[in-house]
Parts: C-alpha cells; structure tokens; sequence
C-alpha cells in the first residue's frame, strides 16, 4: 500500500511539472530497485523530509517533526527518547557518536550517540537572528549555516564564532543553505553565489553563478568542485576560478534550483525543484552524461555502498550507482535507450 501511494504521487508529480516526461523519464525505484520508505515503517518526521545522512550503519533522517534514525537500512525507524527538542530539522551531521540537527532553534547535539543532548544557541555564541540550515562537522570543528553566514565551532558544538559574509559591493549575501569543509577551504552556498574562505572565515571570496546567481547544494573533492545553481549544476576543476555547466534543469514550472549533490568516485548523485516538485539526476561517467529520474528529492547523501534520497514525505534508499555487474543499465546501453525514449 505504501509503495502504490509513494508511485502515485512522484508520476502525478512528474506529470504536473512536466508533462512530456511523465511517462519516460526513469524511475529510480523501478529502473534502479530503490526502496521508498514512508510513515508507516515508523517514519515520523512529519509533512516533509529535508535530511538525510548515514553513518557506521545508521541512517538519519530529519523533518518537520525532527530526527528519526534507522539501525537496519530503513527497515524499521525509531526516535531518541531522551530528546526532547522534537521540533522541525533542516539537516543533520553524524560522525561516531556524535550527532549534530540544524533547526529554526539552533543546532542541536549529542556526543553519546543520542543517549543525552544539548542545545547551542544564543547562550553559546550561536548567532540567533534567523534558522540554522545545514550542519556540518570535521573532528572536533563544527560549521553551521545560518543567516548572512556561517558559525564555527572548535570545542564540538559548546561555543561558537559567528563569521558573517558581506556581498560584492557590499550588504549581507542573506541565507546560508549549505556549508562544506575540503582541503582547508570552506565553501558556503548563498543568495549571492558560492562563498569560499582560506582562512577559517575570516575573509571570503564570492563567486557569482551566472544569471542566475544562487548557489545551493555543495561537494568539494580533491579534483573537481560541485555547487548547485539556480538553473543547473556547475563543476570546476581548478578551485573555482573557472566553471562550467555540468547539467542543466529542465524547463517547467517547478523545475529549478540544485538543491544537493554529492559525488562518491565516477558517481554524481544531484536533486533539483521547486515547492516538493522535480526530480533527481545521476552520472556515472563524472560527469560528462547524466541521466534523469523523476523521484524529487530536498538532499541526498551516498557512501561506498548506498544512495540515499531524501524528499517528500519520505526517504528512498538504493545501492550505490552502479552496482557490480550493472554498468550496462547506466552505462552506454542505458543512456542510449533513455535517450530514444526521450526521443
């Protein structure tokens, strides 16, 4: 039952969004064996799921009632007792046993692995003008995006600097949706474009997308440097001093907006919409083709051996693209035929 309502909502969102594709464009739970996972198997983030991560063997996921977690790949979902701050989560960071949620409240966090919690915000030094939107860690250093910049924490989330980034020409670059950390860079996604610092926050270079300018979802790598933008992905291969269009949003109405992608090896895995509506996006190759799929998504995480989608009232999880053995579903033979059907 939860498998025919999860079908019929994506293709009735498929059709509305984009009438034309409805019946061709791939499905990643038919084409590639995803599982959708929905309130009832325990799911109880509420309306909407805006995060999802998985570490040492469990998936987190976060939404408008705040974090779920799954010890057996999505099979069953459960919610910590002892966290009390069950209120809506953006996103969510896990690392061991820590656990870090971005909220309309701050960030909240565990050490212990869910076993007790606490709370950073204005009381830590966590600006507290707007919502935290996205958490992210590396050891001890934490970063939270929040309004008109970032927040840092070196102490595991118990005190914060707040590091506030003005736009070119001056004024506040507005909402912070994503932060990464990569080889002692720090990139931040905002309104005005991909902010970049080297020098832990202090000072920030802004670089505008285009017409259009926002940047969303981020993943920085050794070799290549993703962001998603208003009206596609971009890809640099030289730290960002140059960029070009690695995959472009389709027309439609709710069509727009790279919320997230990550890269995991050849791997790209993006989503992209407007207002719960669009869908997904996968290269195999790097980056050189791309295949569609029309189950949307708000984030997406992957490791060596899993995808996770995040989106809509639920969280599908598949595989890692390609499995052993599957290259011929997304390699030459599947791109060629989902380009005939296209045609």
């Amino acid at each position: 039952m939860q498998q025919t309502r999860f079908a019929a909502i994506v293709i009735a969102a498929a059709a509305a969004s984009s009438p034309a594709l409805a019946t061709v464009v791939p499905s990643l739970r038919t084409d590639l064996g995803f599982t959708a996972h929905w309130s009832g198997n325990g799911l109880l983030v509420g309306p909407r799921v805006w995060g999802v991560h998985a570490d040492g063997g469990t998936v987190y996921a976060t939404g408008d009632a705040g974090l779920n977690y799954s010890t057996n790949g999505g099979a069953t979902w459960s919610y910590y007792e002892n966290d009390s701050f069950r209120y809506q989560a953006s996103k969510v960071f896990a690392s061991g046993s820590s656990i870090y949620t971005a909220s309309a409240f701050g960030v909240r966090y565990s050490h212990d692995g869910g076993a007790t919690w606490n709370t950073a915000n204005g009381s830590n030094g966590l600006y507290t003008g707007g919502a935290v939107w996205d958490v992210w860690s590396s050891g001890s250093t934490v970063y939270a995006a929040m309004e008109y910049g970032i927040a840092i924490s070196n102490d595991g989330g118990a005190s914060w600097t707040n590091r506030f980034i003005e736009r070119l020409g001056g004024g506040s670059v507005g909402s912070v949706r994503n932060v990464r950390v990569h080889g002692g860079k720090i990139y931040a996604s905002s309104g005005s474009g991909l902010c970049m610092s080297s020098d832990g926050g202090s000072t920030w270079q802004i670089q505008p997308l285009g017409l259009y300018t926002r940047a969303n979802g981020i993943f920085a790598s050794d070799d290549a440097l993703y962001v998603g933008a208003g009206d596609g992905l971009r890809m640099s291969t030289d730290g960002g001093s140059t960029w070009s269009t690695a995959w472009t949003v389709p027309s439609g109405p709710f069509e727009s907006d790279v919320h997230s992608v990550v890269r995991v090896g050849d791997t790209i895995y993006g989503s992209y919409g407007s207002q719960g509506r669009g869908g997904t996006f996968i290269s195999v190759d790097g980056g050189t083709t791309f295949t569609q799929y029309y189950e949307g998504a708000y984030t997406v995480f992957a490791d060596e051996s899993n995808a996770y989608f995040a989106g809509g009232q639920g969280v599908l999880i598949g595989s890692a693209v390609p499995a052993p053995g599957a290259l011929a579903l997304l390699g030459v033979a599947g791109l060629a035929g989902f380009r005939r059907r296209r045609a």
